[in-house]
């Protein structure tokens, strides 16, 4: 039984309440390991950064 990969945590950058963004995040994706796992990632990162860490079977934008 192979270790199922772990995805990287983006921690949010530390900000005053007044500059907090209001509304959904700009970008979520939808990313499916080699077993078949189920990830919903949203920003920070990028959909090439996502497709390049090992075990990611699928990318996609989240609906």
């Amino acid at each position: 039984m192979t270790p199922r990969p772990v995805l990287p945590s983006f921690p949010s950058p530390v900000r005053s309440p007044a500059r907090l963004p209001v509304g959904p995040p700009r970008h979520a994706y939808l990313v499916e390991t080699v077993d078949g796992v189920r990830h919903l990632v949203l920003d920070p990162t990028t959909l090439k950064a996502l497709q390049a860490i090992p075990g990611v079977a699928r990318v996609r934008l989240a609906p």
